[in-house]
């Protein structure tokens, strides 16, 4: 079959490289377009075919994100039409769905975000299966007129897609001017243009870094920004206070290198949980169904307000015992998840068959 993926985020790149590969190994013909972002981008400059890419991310304003869809529904319509493919594949593309619908092109969605309120409601509808991690319910995806047949799960979280193909190194942190006889705690900035986090605190962001500051000073503090004004706007505010790094940089291998990791998102977090490193939950977002999950697994702590985040860090980083522990668990849950990977490919049989 001809098969056409489109990627927007970091982590649609970490799950689509292995898919890519295990389509082309079943004879698939695979086109896959992206869009211009900083992050993504990037880790797709690493990948070992060609990609499209087709419009740049909307940024923060309503008006803009409307905008950029529109034009990005265009140019990938003029495209995706001269490749005539037989199946679409993306993770909640408000723009690979209608265009896909458009041009009666069959859809698959590998979704974990049912929060997402404003994207769902523009893609669930026209998409004909879900692909979702089973830590999901089903009634999650009830407001978005699926039903319980056109929905597969994975038991997994979809970090073990890149996570249990690789051995993870720790990264040498003095190349970002990390004091090598200090411990670390990183920090994943929130994702503060998209559109579930448009209406909460501006300020919750800087207000967890200068917490986090201020409570270990004697510790380096690599915060990780998401686009090129946020990381502007955090260097002027903070100089040399804490490490902000300029270039993208290998998050798993970051946080394998890192003694407390304090997400403001969602894969991030999975990843360093995965990976056995003491996590905090900051999202101020809707309920993530796989970081209650990563919670209740005790591999995670979320956050309930500034107090409560510092005591948490504080015990994370001195408890020895519950370190070690949480890194055995880590090892245990990763081991015993299947590969989202192998669930999709079984979804695109059926449509094959079809």
């Amino acid at each position: 079959m001809r098969i056409w993926i489109d990627v927007l985020t970091p982590k649609q790149v970490l799950f689509t490289e292995p898919l890519v590969d295990e389509l082309k190994k079943l004879d698939h013909l695979v086109y896959v377009t992206s869009r211009h972002y900083r992050e993504v981008e990037s880790l797709f400059k690493k990948s070992p075919f060609d990609v499209f890419l087709v419009g740049k991310h909307g940024g923060g304003l309503l008006y803009e994100k409307l905008l950029a869809s529109s034009e990005r529904v265009h140019k990938l319509a003029e495209l995706v039409n001269r490749w005539e493919p037989e199946l679409s594949i993306h993770f909640g593309s408000p723009e690979g769905a209608r265009v896909a619908f458009g041009l009666k092109i069959p859809q698959i969605c590998i979704h974990d975000s049912p929060h997402s309120e404003s994207v769902n409601r523009l893609t669930l509808p026209l998409v004909d299966h879900l692909v979702t991690p089973s830590v999901i319910p089903y009634n999650a995806w009830k407001n978005y007129s699926f039903m319980r047949k056109n929905i597969t799960r994975y038991d997994a979280i979809d970090p073990a897609v890149w996570l249990k193909r690789r051995k993870v190194e720790k990264l040498n942190l003095g190349v970002f001017g990390a004091d090598p006889n200090r411990r670390t705690i990183t920090v994943r900035y929130e994702e503060s243009y998209a559109s579930y986090l448009l209406d909460k605190d501006k300020e919750w962001g800087t207000t967890v870094i200068d917490a986090l500051s201020s409570k270990f000073p004697e510790y380096n503090l690599i915060v990780l920004g998401r686009y090129e004004d946020q990381i502007l706007r955090l260097t002027e505010k903070y100089g040399d206070k804490v490490i902000i790094p300029k270039d993208i940089v290998d998050g798993a291998s970051l946080l394998k290198s890192s003694d407390l990791f304090v997400g403001m998102g969602g894969t991030m977090t999975e990843e360093a949980a995965l990976l056995g490193v003491p996590t905090i939950s900051a999202f101020q977002g809707a309920n993530l169904y796989y970081i209650s999950y990563l919670v209740k697994e005790g591999l995670v702590v979320k956050s309930k307000g500034i107090d409560h985040l510092l005591r948490a860090a504080e015990t994370l980083l001195t408890d020895e015992i519950a370190r070690k522990q949480i890194s055995e668990r880590a090892k245990r849950t990763l081991q015993k998840m299947e590969d989202p990977v192998k669930t999709v490919l079984s979804v695109v049989i059926q449509f094959k068959k079809s």
